[in-house]
């Protein structure tokens, strides 16, 4: 599914960057918002979407490099 491909890209890049810069205020919120955009018809759909953008947001938020 798309959505899985674009959380692997998103979480690659931001790993690259946190090795690169470290980790900041409000990591991946900017990707969490642009997938929140992207897929927001799967918004009320019960396909599992929404929940892989919570996921991410998790692990944005858990993530310690």
């Amino acid at each position: 599914m798309k959505i899985d491909k674009d959380i692997k890209n998103y979480k690659e890049r931001l790993i690259r960057k946190a090795n690169k810069n470290g980790l900041w205020e409000n990591f991946g919120q900017k990707e969490v918002n642009l997938l929140e955009d992207a897929y927001n018809e799967h918004q009320y759909k019960n396909d599992g979407v929404w929940g892989k953008i919570r996921a991410f947001d998790n692990w944005c938020m858990d993530y310690t490099g």
